[in-house]
């Protein structure tokens, strides 16, 4: 890939962006902030299953500069980071994710099997034991 083909990727993730920025002010109401979050993360996964991740890890930068208490945005972070492979880097994601919904079973999943890809077992086990502590207490918890 040339260097303006990556240039235009950035750009698109950008201009892209552009169009949620009124969704995400920092006087926005919930609900408008909810739409945007939604937004950004589809976006995101869109970009991330297409093989931009490049433009996923701008879009989600952003995303996570207007929406800065989302915990999803932080998760889809870390994902867009792994991918990258900017391990520590996604570990301090998916941890700030935590500190936000300490329920959130996706993010104990992904920290399991981080943890047990850079073979770190007990941190592992830790996460995959809180991920099904989740999902009993809470049967219908939806995963992304």
């Amino acid at each position: 890939m040339t260097y303006a083909a990556t240039s235009t990727r950035r750009s698109d993730a950008h201009v892209t962006a552009a169009a949620l920025p009124a969704l995400a002010s920092p006087m926005a109401d919930p609900q408008a902030l909810r739409i945007a979050e939604d937004a950004y993360v589809k976006l995101a996964t869109h970009f991330r299953r297409q093989g931009r991740g490049q433009e996923a890890l701008a879009l989600l930068e952003l995303a996570i500069e207007r929406c800065a208490g989302s915990a999803r945005v932080h998760l889809q972070h870390g994902a867009a980071l792994e991918e990258t492979g900017a391990l520590i880097e996604a570990l301090e994601a998916y941890e700030h994710a935590l500190a936000l919904d300490p329920d959130m079973a996706d993010a104990h999943y992904c920290l399991g099997a981080l943890y047990e890809r850079m073979d770190d077992p007990m941190r592992s086990c830790r996460h995959f034991r809180a991920f099904e502590r989740v999902l009993l207490a809470r049967p219908t918890t939806r995963l992304n």
